[in-house]
């Protein structure tokens, strides 16, 4: 008894690898069979996601940058010489061969939604094979590495990596990660000019991984991890230090030009209701932190409610309440069970802290990111974790089976788990098919994101407005600037006052006839009650935008003290002052109007509409002369030749 008992506890083969060595053996036909079955699962877990269009960041990304409209060698030079964001803003990210890959997409199969669907599904099942290799190769038992490889294909959480289009750069991120370690492991067998070509290939891998997302970098700690933990085992300091030398200079590289791009451009904005973590004291940071990882945890054992948002204040800051120390005990079990790894295998051990280490960067313990929490930075990290769990479950099946033929059954319950996972996974993929169904799905596991209210807001107003959707349309908005309405100005969002402010003035607008509003028949009191409340919603807006932009410009001044050049930026939103303009003629203080409407003028809007309502704020004050000039302007910048009419009307009632 006590033998046996030795034995179920002792370390497997696989956490003794050796210089040279091998994948376990498997016969031919089986590692193919095996290959196309974990292809076809996760096939058929993703057919869905054909059905996705572009939501989100996705119609930014894809569709309105102008380097994507043709593939020519000047749209090669703007991808290499500008961020990821531009000319659409700024968020601290270069990783040009990410958006190579969307120009190299649509020139090939066109702007087609299905294009971009394929080409992730196919990066996903190659993630899978090499996950599958890997483990096949430490862990030697081919239906466990097997039912690793096939959770973590079809796992819910891999969808905003996957059915999103623009998580491309985690899976390219991922695939340089798995590819670039056993291409390490294979330059560690072979000498001479097999070696230098096994290392040559981890260095190309290594640099498109780090010019697809900058968290490929941690394929550098990966392999120092994997030496480090079998060190006793494989004392590899010849090859560990070609292997650093490989991944290194390329990381630099990286490093050297994404520091002359972002030199170049407009500092970063990481708004507070996007991370609130970057305005809080260095321990809630932490502290939150911590609880942002311990969610990332529970959504791997139970990924029902997925969001595509987790924007403030849905995850508050930490204050010791029952939720946060939940939280936090979650992750100090975590870590406990980690350090037990190192007793029980080594295999585990290496997961586990490799699906820490992928996760350190994007995890807001080192530094605050744009984010406080996104699902997509868990598809590297996803894999250490499903990993450890599946050695886990076929461990306590061999060592605690008994009668019962537990372990024998295991593959059978994981592939059970499997089943479920993918039919969520199946859903899920549904949910990303437009803004409206994303929005929706996100609310319903995430209801306190002030900005998923904001845009649910804007795509019902889209969708048609009548008297009788309008009410619906408000509560989402009022919903939206209720959740943020006590965060101070410099801070806010301005967009979601300014989407409940042209709620209300539709609203009010909705109750009176057209012939009204042309001839500016006084408004009713209810009415007049919306229109002021759209004024009071506007005007908030207005004071948001402006602090934010003069502590933005204090950030530029910085900058330009530092030496570094700063390039163009805009002042303000002259869509909310041209607005603020409308909403005060709505109630009659023309005065202010036409105040607003200049200041909106000075900041140069580009679009007709933006030139209409100064013109007509302007011309209702008596100022034709300035309102000529505004409209004028307005022919010139934007080319429109609606704005002609109204033109040739002013200048005729100039002559009376």
């Amino acid at each position: 008894m006590k033998q046996r008992k030795k034995a179920a506890v002792a370390p497997s083969s696989s956490d003794i690898p050796t210089v040279k060595a091998a994948a376990v053996a498997v016969p031919g036909h089986r590692y193919w069979l095996t290959a196309l079955v974990l292809c076809a699962i996760t096939l058929l877990a993703f057919l869905s996601s054909f059905e996705a269009g572009f939501p989100m960041d996705n119609k930014r990304l894809l569709l309105e940058d102008r380097r994507l409209g043709e593939a020519t060698a000047a749209n090669v030079g703007l991808i290499l010489r500008h961020s990821y964001w531009w000319p659409l803003g700024e968020a601290g990210l270069y990783r040009p061969f990410t958006t190579l890959t969307y120009l190299v997409n649509h020139a090939m199969l066109g702007n087609a939604a299905a294009g971009y669907h394929w080409i992730n599904l196919l990066l996903h099942m190659g993630n899978v094979l090499l996950l599958w290799a890997l483990c096949l190769r430490l862990l030697r038992r081919p239906m466990v590495a097997a039912c690793i490889a096939g959770l973590w294909a079809v796992h819910p959480l891999v969808t905003e990596s996957v059915t999103n289009i623009v998580g491309r750069a985690d899976l390219l991120a991922g695939m340089a990660t798995l590819g670039g370690l056993l291409l390490y492991l294979k330059s560690t067998e072979t000498e001479g000019a097999k070696k230098a070509a096994w290392l040559g290939a981890l260095g190309v891998t290594t640099l498109i991984g780090v010019f697809s997302k900058e968290s490929a970098v941690v394929i550098v700690g990966v392999i120092a991890l994997y030496e480090v933990i079998w060190w006793k085992e494989r004392k590899e300091w010849r090859g560990l230090a070609w292997g650093m030398l490989a991944t290194v200079v390329p990381t630099a590289m990286m490093l050297v030009a994404r520091w002359r791009v972002l030199s170049q451009s407009l500092p970063p904005e990481f708004p507070f209701v996007d991370n609130p973590m970057v305005a809080a004291d260095f321990v809630t940071a932490k502290l939150t932190a911590l609880k942002v990882v311990a969610h990332y945890l529970w959504l791997v054992l139970w990924p029902a409610g997925l969001s595509a948002d987790y924007s403030y204040p849905q995850i508050p800051l930490a204050t010791g309440t029952a939720g946060d120390w939940a939280a936090w005990i979650t992750v100090a079990v975590a870590v406990v069970l980690v350090a037990m790894c190192a007793r029980w295998s080594k295999t585990a051990l290496f997961f586990a802290l490799m699906a820490a280490g992928a996760l350190l960067p994007a995890s807001n313990l080192l530094f605050p990111i744009g984010t406080v929490m996104a699902e997509r930075l868990f598809y590297v990290p996803l894999m250490g974790v499903v990993a450890c769990l599946v050695m886990a479950a076929f461990w306590l099946g061999e060592r605690f089976g008994g009668m019962f033929h537990v372990a024998r059954w295991m593959p059978v319950a994981l592939g059970v788990i499997a089943l479920a996972l993918a039919g969520r996974t199946y859903a899920r993929n549904f949910d990303w098919k437009d803004n409206r169904t994303l929005v929706e799905a996100s609310l319903k596991a995430a209801p306190n994101s002030f900005k998923m209210h904001r845009i649910l807001a804007m795509e019902m107003f889209a969708a048609g407005l009548t008297p009788g959707t309008i009410d619906g349309i408000l509560a989402e908005a009022e919903r939206s600037t209720g959740l943020i309405e006590s965060v101070p100005d410099a801070i806010s969002d301005p967009d979601s006052w300014r989407v409940a402010g042209i709620c209300w003035l539709t609203k009010g607008d909705l109750q009176r006839t057209p012939a009204d509003l042309e001839r500016g028949t006084p408004a009713p009191p209810e009415v007049m009650a919306a229109y002021q409340k759209g004024r009071e919603r506007l005007a908030r807006a207005a004071a948001i935008d402006g602090a934010v932009h003069a502590a933005y410009k204090k950030k530029l001044e910085a900058r330009r003290a530092a030496g570094y050049p700063v390039p163009p930026y805009e002042e303000g939103n002259a869509e909310v002052h041209q607005l603020l303009s409308l909403a005060y003629m709505r109630t009659g203080e023309v005065p202010k109007a036409v105040e607003e409407a200049r200041l909106a003028l000075s900041m140069h809007p580009a679009g007709a509409e933006a030139f209409r309502q100064i013109f007509y704020a302007l011309a209702t004050g008596g100022y034709l002369e300035e309102a000529a000039v505004a409209l004028f302007e307005g022919v010139f910048v934007t080319s429109q030749a609606s704005l002609m009419p109204d033109l040739v009307n002013l200048y005729k009632n100039l002559d009376k």
